[in-house]
């Protein structure tokens, strides 16, 4: 059997106007009880710049349960910016908002996780051993990955102007 694989190249007249990021919000030091249901494991960040936020992705192993990621803005508000309250290790999706989020510098983002080490999840590979941090799917991982971009003067006198 011959491969006709092909790849086609198309390069940019000019360089981008922004260089779209990712910061990888992980946890690699924590240890689930066996048989535990609501075990919670967290990691936040704090930027140092404005920045517009465009993907979120939740990432955990077979014993993944929930995750949530949420602003804790300077003024003292918090804005949840993804929910999954049924994690489903088949379900590796980058979540992005119809309109990019603006956090203002200051912003600390929390990744809260939860992982069932019970005999009731379903798919859990063994519900009597500690788990730790891992690359293989019996074992686990904490990651909230969050793509974002600097925010531009224009962005940040719109966020300015909006309730």
């Amino acid at each position: 059997m011959d491969d006709d694989t092909s790849v086609g190249l198309i390069f940019a007249k000019e360089p981008p106007q922004r260089v779209s990021r990712r910061i990888d919000l992980s946890n690699q030091m924590f240890m689930i009880p066996a048989g535990d249901p609501d075990h919670s494991v967290s990691e936040c960040h704090t930027f140092d710049k404005d920045v517009v936020v465009t993907s979120l992705t939740p990432h955990m192993h077979l014993r993944g349960k929930s995750m949530q990621i949420v602003a804790d803005l300077p003024d003292g508000r918090k804005q949840t910016l993804l929910s999954v309250p049924d994690y489903q290790f088949n379900w590796q999706f980058t979540y992005r908002e119809k309109d990019p989020v603006y956090l203002p510098k200051g912003t600390r983002i929390e990744v809260l996780a939860k992982f069932d080490n019970s005999v009731n999840k379903a798919g859990n590979p063994d519900s009597k051993v500690d788990v730790r941090w891992g690359s293989a799917s019996e074992n686990e991982m904490m990651d909230g990955w969050i793509e974002y971009l600097d925010a531009t003067p224009t962005v940040k006198a719109a966020a300015s102007n909006s309730p």
